[in-house]
């Protein structure tokens, strides 16, 4: 399903859209908004996750012996996967 909406912009920014549609770049000024609302929403969604990550570790601490500890065991996990050995 879709949903039309009525848009009024600038006449400076029909005219970069009419531009970039007689380049080819879009089949049409639809498509430019479409795009453009697509790019806008992702950045916006990543900016939400962004905070989301930050307030969790605001909540959360570093815990640095814990992260020493991950370290080591992701260190000890990269070495066991090598296809060399120290034996030989």
């Amino acid at each position: 399903m879709t949903k039309q909406l009525a848009v009024r912009v600038d006449d400076e920014v029909a005219a970069e859209m009419e531009v970039l549609v007689a380049r080819n770049e879009f089949p049409n000024v639809t498509e430019i908004v479409r795009a453009a609302l697509d790019e806008f929403l992702e950045r916006a969604r990543r900016r939400y996750i962004g905070r989301q990550i930050v307030a969790g570790y605001q909540r959360v601490p570093v815990d640095d012996q814990l992260d020493d500890l991950l370290e080591a065991s992701s260190r000890d996990l990269a070495v066991s996967l090598e296809p060399w050995s120290w034996d030989e």
